[in-house]
């Protein structure tokens, strides 16, 4: 299931108050997916709790005596009021003993004297058995407890609107839109400590705003996306430093000499491009799109609209979508 598959099963796990589990590789975006949810959710707190750092009895709490009985006070990380989504992160990390503790509190909401809030949702996620992570094989009725079971795939194109809306370095976005393939390099059979994931290319995206030259650190590069991805993005820099002056482009749209015979440099030139978008810049943006040809203009202006969503609202964009439906749909 991809990006926006999985947030719409989640949101309508949600809506029916019943918990769901994610299956997926390490670094695909788990956790981000089910933040995001619960930030585009109006009025939901999110709670990440790792049931791997508790013993079984934790989530009961501990008992004390109140007139002549024995009564069960919560442990302050459960949720006490208002509505939200718990995450139970790396739940089949956890031993048997923890996850059998849960078996309550997942399927009637409650355990000990303790009651989940009505606005408040388990959502749990894991690593796969074939991912080397350190994984519990989860018990059948614990399995069957989750309203859903959803695996979650890197899907390059989701990502790239992620990563265009979130300031991941122009640099690494055209990479990955040229190289989407290399977005997801995890091998269960493979002993690398390093490998490309979407989690991996953020960090690199920080290091690289920290000063990190990706023409000169190739060591630190391939350090966090591995060797492989690392090499070819050595190369893609490269091209990516020999483009046009994008300035010189946006002021002289119609002569600009653009890189036609390397598609790696029109796939960086299309998301440095991109970056570029505002309203101020959005005519000479559609004057570009119009000369790279009709999938590298397609390309550019919907990485602009991803960029900065208020680009679609000038003249210059409802003039050309007008003239591109049939290529648009």
């Amino acid at each position: 299931m991809n990006y926006s598959g999985l947030k719409r099963a989640i949101k309508i796990a949600v809506k029916a108050r019943r918990p769901v589990f994610v299956w997926g590789g390490p670094g695909c975006g788990k956790s981000a997916v089910i933040f995001q949810v619960a930030q585009e959710l109006d009025g939901y707190e999110f709670k990440d709790t790792r049931a791997v750092h508790y013993d079984p009895v934790d989530f009961r709490g501990i008992p004390k005596v109140v007139e002549e009985f024995t009564k069960w006070f919560a442990p302050d990380f459960l949720p006490k009021k208002g509505k939200g989504i718990w995450f139970l992160d790396e739940l089949n990390a956890a031993p048997q003993a923890v996850q059998a503790a849960l078996y309550q509190l997942i399927l009637d909401r409650k355990v000990g004297d303790y009651t989940l809030p009505d606005g408040w949702v388990i959502v749990a996620a894991g690593n796969r058995d074939i991912d080397r992570a350190i994984t519990n094989r989860m018990a059948s009725p614990l399995c069957n407890r989750f309203a859903g079971h959803y695996e979650l795939e890197v899907d390059a194109v989701e990502w790239k609107q992620w990563a265009l809306a979130n300031n991941i370095v122009p640099e690494l976005v055209a990479f990955f839109s040229w190289r989407p393939q290399l977005l997801y390099g995890f091998d269960p059979n493979r002993t690398d400590k390093a490998f490309t994931t979407p989690r991996t290319v953020e960090f690199l995206s920080d290091l690289i705003k920290a000063g990190l030259d990706p023409e000169k650190d190739y060591e630190m590069m391939a350090s966090c996306i591995g060797q492989g991805t690392a090499t070819e993005l050595s190369g893609f820099y490269r091209i990516y430093q020999s483009l046009p002056d994008l300035e010189e482009a946006l002021k002289n749209p119609d002569t600009v000499k653009l890189p036609r015979e390397n598609i790696g440099a029109m796939y960086a030139l299309v998301g440095a491009l991109a970056r570029k978008a505002s309203k101020k810049t959005m005519p000479a943006i559609v004057a570009l799109a119009k000369r790279v040809g009709s999938d590298f203009g397609v390309l550019l202006i919907k990485d602009a609209i991803a960029a900065n969503k208020s680009v679609a609202e000038t003249g210059a964009y409802v003039e050309w979508a007008a003239e591109n439906q049939s290529v648009l749909i």
